[in-house]
């Protein structure tokens, strides 16, 4: 039997024309994918925000309250010897037919007055003329050291609540104009209520007024 090689060519060559074309059709293309960034725009607000200023630590100074003026004021004096609580008190002090007279008061100046304010009253026009001391406080009259008057009265201290007096007396034959007796001192206080005296009127000086 004879071999014809012819007939077998075809069918290879026809084989391999369709793998060449199937290969043709199905080979993947590759695709390329951009990835674009989006820039900043152009001008847009950058600017950091300003800073939060810091609290103040400073305690503010507290304010005083105003304080009404005292009805013993005038003229520049806590105790103005011419005020309408002193003329009273003045005139409230007796019946004996002369007039009370200012010998020596308090001097401090309105914004530093004390708790405690004095003033000497004298009756009379003699060396021995009788003598009160008076007391004031809170805008008022609160009355005097001693129930009776005494001659040779004077004041040698004061705080701010605390008043001191001297006291004189006739010892013997002396003169009036120069007594002997003493000096005594007294000390009257404000407690806030009512006139303390702290030291007692000296016996002697006592009895020599009986």
């Amino acid at each position: 039997m004879r071999f014809h090689p012819t007939a077998l060519l075809i069918p290879v060559v026809a084989t391999t024309l369709l793998a060449g074309c199937g290969n043709d059709d199905t080979t993947a293309v590759p695709t390329t994918t951009s990835t674009s960034e989006t820039a900043p725009a152009t001008g847009a607000n950058t600017a950091r925000p300003a800073p939060v200023p810091a609290e103040s630590t400073e305690i503010p100074a507290p304010v005083e309250p105003t304080l009404e003026a005292s009805a013993l004021e005038g003229n520049g004096l806590c105790l103005d010897p011419a005020s309408a609580p002193v003329a009273d008190a003045l005139a409230g002090l007796s019946d004996d037919g002369f007039a009370w007279q200012i010998e020596d008061s308090t001097d401090a100046v309105v914004g530093d007055c004390p708790s405690l304010m004095w003033l000497v009253a004298v009756g009379g026009n003699s060396a021995s003329s009788p003598e009160h001391l008076l007391f004031f406080a809170d805008g008022s009259y609160l009355g005097t050291a001693t129930s009776e008057p005494y001659a040779y009265t004077s004041v040698v201290d004061a705080s701010d609540g605390t008043v001191t007096a001297e006291y004189r007396w006739i010892a013997g034959d002396e003169p009036f104009c120069c007594p002997e007796g003493g000096p005594a001192t007294v000390r009257y206080t404000w407690d806030g209520s009512q006139i303390v005296m702290l030291d007692p009127l000296p016996q002697e000086m006592l009895d020599s007024y009986n």
